[in-house]
């Protein structure tokens, strides 16, 4: 298209000018224009004809299908719009002759083309069916078209021009929508599956372009196999299988999938099944189906639909959705079969049911009979007996009255079934109807005036007697009074008889009452056999349900009817209509008038069965002695009560309420509880309500079925009363069975017992649960006790206690005790504000949102958080505080969790906890100072000790005193040493280098360490030992806390005392590694009991004597404890008092690996060095130059750094024992200076010091040095130092 062409023309837009009349049209213009034109017989286009480029430009701009034939060779030409007809052949059907473009339907166009061609005259056609090759496959489709001539330019007829609108998815759809509205209407109203399915297919039948095959196949019981329901058409019908196993289906049929998935399954090709199908006068034969699966919502697959699909429509979404709505049609009409069939077995089933019930109550009436005529004799007659007391007499009158009760209601029962089962026996009589009724009703006149009901009958005479069953008229009547009675609580009841106004041949009888009424949705159930009107207010709940209904029956035996007008609130109108004569009546059945007067039965009308009535109803008014019984301590007292009794003695005397309609069961109830409780007795549920709000008592017993307010209703208002809501409800019913039972208990109650009921039962029962609301009550007593000391605990604790919630998607403060207020500045808006906003106030930002998301990371994930130490600047006090919190999550008593945090204000405690600390580091300083000033004295003092024992001194009192010189250093050495542990042991900062220690060189060195000492007191020492063991420890540690046992015993023991050492083992449970013991015993001062306590505590001591003076420091037994402890192990101490000895016990894990390979290491043998010693103390430099130079060493002694420098430039040394103390320069500073000089790099630096921790030998080797040795420097440290290898 030019662009001069290009758009939709507009108002005052000029339309398109083409240059060529075969510009533009789309897709059929573009082909048009590349034809080779010259080929065909209409030639080059330019030489057409003015008429034929005219109508050709028209078609192409048209937007409705067009297609022409032109000249005598009937050229084809279309436009955009026909393309979709040509389908296929749209690539070569331009310029082609018109007849081979549309051979297939050639004969039914050309018949169309020649008459307009010859005529000159258009044709129409609407909707024709034309089977197009277009897609494959000839199709069937509809178009609705006209056929127009088209002349030349000498206006002769030259061709054909067809416009044409194709309407197949109109056509097809149509019917398909005639095809599911079949099947609805046709399938309605089957009420058997099979019935479904053969409707089904003769709908199917009637469509078979749609459906060529149908065949309906339903699950059979079991789920195992399906069966052919219906089939439309007989080669079909002949065809395809009666029935398929689901499990064992034919090759091909995939019944499996289609049932386990429950989706359409396609049919491979049926020829392929061995079908041969087709759809006549069509030659191709139906090859493809579809299995459609038949289910409704919520229910098993009914079964599946077989469908061909029409071979001459294409398989696209619309065939597919239109089978899918074919199935879902039959699906439903077979779901509603399966239901009208369920309902038809149901309701056999319950007609059935219905039969077999009324036999039942017939029969049961019957054999109840017996059982009631034995137990009423013997009553009639005991009751006469002259010697009987009064209460005796009373039980067996409760007894006989209730006993004529269930024998009226077994003979209601028992004429109700006759009556149903159309075996009534009537026998009507004469009647004056007028008398009888008259003398029927004056029987209640008692009743109703003690009931405070005015009673008014008029019956009127009939003019002529009425055929009655005079026993079942009087169950009329007195079944219509009694029911008056009982639903009129005041006001009147009116009795009327009289003939009918407009028919004088019919008698009317009204009974109206002013009473409760009846709701008007209840009136068509009325006469309902068992249906009883629920939530009307009556003198009582008792009845069968089935009075009215008898009324009817009966009424309806008498050629009658009843009716019933009612109005709530206002009353209710009985109107019983009986025909008078007896022509309506069966001949056989009327007594003959000869016979009635013979017996004289119409002048002695009997009343007998009014009298049973008239009792009952008596029985439903109130007892004139309803109200509380106190209890009967006579009883008690005298012991008349069993001992099982008084199991629940505790109880005696609780306040009982009991509620029921009977007055029989009220006063039997009451003079069972009477002897062990206080009884209030009520008639109905709003008086015990009433009675209860009025003074609670300790337990309800109620029965369920009352008038006014029944019992399931009084116990909903019970519980829903606060002051009653605790208050024990046991329910009394006649409604047996779980469901009841359960309903009950549902409802709030704590029991529910079923009538009849054990006497002792029904005491246990309620002792049970008047002790359990006995012990209840002191619970809750108790824990209101419990949680007002909590409270009182909470609120006065030093502690403060808050509590958070999540509410409304932030933290909020629930409860808070005082200390907490307080810290949160005793805000009165405290509890509920934001939390974070609080802290905010408190802390500021941000350590205000770090507080807050830790309250939120415990209160999500549950993890506590706990810090001893909190010190931070309060925002709203301008101060630093300190304080110790922790926050846990609990379940809050909504269910919801929350963040409780305990917190106190530690900022006293901080601060005297600084001054402590700053006193134990000043305290650590002056050991450190007081060590270092004491070794340095002490080393000279060895050294010459050392020069001495080699000089072999002639005298052994020379000796001697050498010896003392030296034990005392080494005394001293020791006291130093332990001083410096504790103090490093306090702060933790001793390091045990541990390893696999034999305990026998513990021994051996631990001895060798306290020998002098127990040799200079000439104590007898012995040692015993089992197998060799090992531990793991630090060996120097360990002589150290041996020889520390092995000192103390030698100090406390007297003069050629005795001190034992054994090294023992004990095993450990199942094999696993066991403890090494080593005790030391002595048998010297021992320990006195109040000193065994401290005694490992630093610096105490025991007393010391003239004789003890070798009392140390009073750290030593201190100092082993801390250092055992930290080999995991344990220290013990037995005495059994003053100048009884005393036992120490150290404890270890043995070491459960095998023993390595270990050496001691040797004292190494040196070549001799020169040596430079520089030292501020001369005499310290002096001894310790003499002792090297003793072994062969050549030594030069100098006094300060500057002095070592100047002879390191004019000497050789090859090693350098330097004092960390020197003057001016340091020794680190006069090491740092050698390691400077290129010349002395390769020097062996040794550091001689006062100061032996940790951080001292750090610093020593960060300035140079290859060695650090303590004064004073035991002498083979000091050879290993000299080695080149030793650190």
């Amino acid at each position: 298209m030019s662009p001069a062409a290009a758009g939709d023309a507009s108002p005052g837009r000029a339309a398109p000018q083409w240059r060529h009349f075969l510009d533009g049209g789309g897709e059929v213009g573009e082909r048009l224009r590349g034809l080779d034109w010259q080929a065909t017989p209409l030639g080059p286009p330019d030489g057409w004809p003015q008429a034929l480029k005219t109508v050709v430009r028209m078609m192409l701009d048209s937007r409705y299908a067009m297609w022409m034939a032109w000249g005598e060779s009937m050229t084809f030409l279309c436009n955009d719009a026909y393309l979709p007809t040509l389908g296929m052949k749209r690539e070569w059907a331009l310029g082609a002759r018109s007849e081979r473009v549309w051979s297939e339907i050639w004969d039914a166009a050309y018949s169309r083309i020649r008459h307009v061609l010859t005529h000159g005259e258009a044709t129409w056609d609407e909707g024709l069916l034309l089977f197009l090759e277009r897609s494959g496959f000839r199709e069937e489709t509809y178009h609705t078209f006209s056929y127009s001539p088209v002349y030349d330019d000498t206006l002769r007829v030259n061709g054909m021009l067809c416009v044409v609108t194709e309407v197949t998815d109109r056509v097809i759809g149509e019917r398909r929508l005639r095809v599911l509205r079949d099947l609805a209407a046709r399938t309605v109203g089957a009420d058997q599956a099979d019935e479904c399915a053969r409707r089904t297919c003769e709908v199917l039948g009637e469509f078979p372009l749609d459906l060529p095959v149908a065949a309906l196949y339903l699950t059979e019981p079991g789920g195992r196999s399906v069966r052919r329901a219906g089939c439309a058409g007989e080669r079909s019908a002949a065809q395809l299988p009666q029935r398929l196993n689901l499990d064992d289906a034919p090759s091909g049929w995939p019944l499996r999938a289609l049932y386990d998935a429950e989706t359409t399954q396609e049919l491979p090709s049926l020829t392929a099944l061995g079908l041969d199908l087709d759809l006549p006068p069509w030659p191709e034969p139906v090859e493809r189906a579809v299995l459609l699966p038949l289910k409704s919502p919520g229910a098993e697959l009914a079964g599946f639909l077989v469908a061909g699909l029409s071979p001459r429509r294409p398989d696209d979404e619309a065939y597919r959705g239109f089978l899918q709505l074919v199935a879902g049609q039959i699906a439903a009409a077979l779901a509603d079969a399966a239901a009208y069939e369920a309902e038809r077995r149901r309701a056999e089933s319950l007609a059935a049911l219905d039969r077999a019930k009324t036999a039942f109550f017939s029969n049961v009436s019957h054999e109840f009979r017996t059982p009631l005529t034995l137990m009423l004799g013997p009553l009639e007659e005991l009751i006469t007996t002259p010697d009987l007391s009064a209460a005796q007499r009373e039980r067996l009158s409760l007894v006989l009255r209730n006993a004529g009760r269930l024998r009226r209601l077994v003979n209601t029962l028992l004429d109700f079934s006759r009556i149903e089962a159309g075996r009534a026996q009537a026998r009507y009589q004469a009647t004056e109807l007028a008398v009888l009724t008259r003398d029927l009703a004056s029987t209640f006149r008692s009743a109703m005036e003690r009931a405070g009901l005015v009673f008014e009958v008029d019956c009127q005479s009939l003019g002529q007697p009425a055929y009655v069953d005079r026993e079942m008229w009087e169950k009329v009547v007195l079944n219509l009074l009694s029911n008056a009675f009982k639903f009129t609580i005041d006001g009147q009841v009116t009795v009327r008889l009289r003939p009918q106004g407009h028919d004088p041949r019919q008698a009317v009888l009204e009974v109206a009452d002013t009473g409760v009424g009846i709701p008007a949705d209840e009136l068509p159930r009325l006469f309902e056999r068992f249906h009883r009107v629920a939530g009307v207010e009556g003198r009582t709940h008792e009845g069968s349900g089935i009075g009215l209904a008898l009324v009817q029956e009966l009424v309806k035996l008498h050629g009658g009817r009843i009716d019933v007008a009612s109005v709530q609130g206002e009353g209710t109108l009985f109107r019983v209509t009986v025909p008078l004569g007896r022509d309506h009546l069966p001949a056989d059945r009327v007594e003959p008038e000869r016979e009635t007067a013979r017996r004289g039965a119409e002048t002695a009308p009997s009343t007998t069965g009014a009298r049973a009535f008239v009792e009952e109803a008596l029985r439903w008014l109130p007892a004139h002695d309803a109200g509380r019984e106190a209890v009967d301590t006579r009883r008690i007292e005298a012991g008349a009560i069993d001992a099982a009794d008084l199991r629940f003695a505790p109880t005696f005397g609780a306040r009982v309420l009991l509620a029921d309609d009977n007055a029989d069961m009220r006063d039997y109830v009451r003079d069972l509880l009477a002897p062990y409780y206080a009884v209030e007795t009520v008639s109905d549920g709003l008086q015990a309500l009433q009675a209860a709000r009025r003074e609670p008592p300790d337990l309800i017993l109620s029965d369920v079925m009352m008038p006014r307010l029944d019992g399931l209703a009084l116990l909903g208002a019970i519980r829903a009363d606060t002051r009653l809501v605790g208050v024990p409800v046991v329910l009394l019913s006649a409604r047996a069975g779980e469901d009841a039972r359960i309903e009950g208990l549902d409802a709030g109650a704590d029991d529910y017992m079923t009538k009849p009921f054990s006497a002792r039962e029904l005491l246990a029962r309620l002792g049970a649960l008047l002790e359990l609301r006995r012990m209840r009550q002191a619970a809750e007593e108790a824990f209101r006790l419990r949680t007002a000391q909590f409270e009182t605990l909470l609120n006065e604790a030093p502690m403060g206690v808050f509590l958070v919630g999540h509410e409304a998607g932030v933290l909020r403060v629930r409860e808070a005790n005082p200390t907490a207020r307080a810290t949160f500045g005793a805000s009165h808006e405290l509890i509920g504000a934001r939390f974070d906003d609080l802290v905010e106030r408190q802390w500021g930002h941000p350590l205000s949102d770090q507080i807050v998301s830790l309250f939120q990371r415990t209160l999500e994930t549950g993890d506590p958080y706990y810090t001893p130490e909190f010190i931070q600047a309060r925002t709203d006090r301008g101060a630093t505080e300190a304080y110790e919190w922790q926050i846990n999550r609990i379940p809050l008593p909504d269910g919801t969790p929350g963040v409780v945090c305990y917190f106190r204000e530690i900022s006293a405690h901080l601060r005297a906890r600084r001054r402590l600390e700053d006193a134990d580091r000043q305290k650590d300083q002056f050991l450190a100072m007081l060590a270092h000033e004491l070794r340095n004295p002490i080393a000279p003092i060895r050294s010459a000790g050392d020069v001495l024992s080699r000089l072999g001194l002639p005298d052994d009192r020379s000796r001697k005193m050498v010896d003392i010189i030296r034990r005392q250093v080494d005394t001293l050495t020791r006291l130093v040493d332990d001083l410096l542990d504790v103090s490093r042991i306090t702060q933790g900062r001793v390091e045990l280098q541990c390893g696999p220690v034999a305990l026998s060189e513990v021994v051996a060195q631990a001895v060798e360490t306290a020998e002098p000492l127990m040799r200079d007191r000439r104590h007898r020492f012995s040692v015993t030992t089992g197998r060799p063991l090992r531990v793991r420890g630090d060996l120097a540690r360990l002589v150290q806390c041996v020889a520390n046992l092995l000192t103390n015993a030698a100090k406390y023991t007297d003069p050629h005392g005795r001190i034992h050492l054994t090294v023992s083992e004990t095993r450990g449970e199942d094999g696993g590694p066991g403890m090494a013991t080593i005790a030391v015993m002595d048998d010297g001062m021992g320990i006195p009991p109040e000193l065994q306590v401290t005694m490992f505590d630093l610096f105490v001591q025991g007393d010391r004597t003239l004789d003890r003076s070798q009392g140390g420091l009073g750290i030593g037994l201190s100092l082993v404890k801390r250092l055992i402890e930290m080999h995991g192990g344990s220290v013990s101490a037995f005495s059994e008092g003053l100048g009884r000895g005393a036992r120490f016990e150290l404890r270890l894990p043995l070491l459960v690996a095998e023993p390595s390979d270990e050496r001691v290491e040797a004292v190494p043998r040196l070549l001799p060095r020169r040596i430079l010693v520089v030292d501020d103390n001369a005499d310290a430099a002096a001894s310790l130059a003499m002792i090297l130079a003793m072994e062969g060493h050549e030594v030069t002694q100098v006094h300060s750094g500057p002095e070592a420098l100047r002879f390191l430039e004019r000497g050789r040394v090859d090693v350098a024992l330097l004092d960390i103390g020197l003057p001016g320069m340091s020794g680190y500073e006069l090491a740092q200076r050698i390691r400077a000089h290129p010349a002395w790099r390769a020097l062996r630096l040794v550091a001689l010091t006062g100061y032996g921790q940790a951080e001292d030998r750090q610093r020593t080797a960060e300035a140079g040095f290859d060695a650090h040795l303590v004064k004073p420097a035991d002498p083979g440290d000091l050879a290993r130092a000299l080695a080149p290898d030793w650190r």
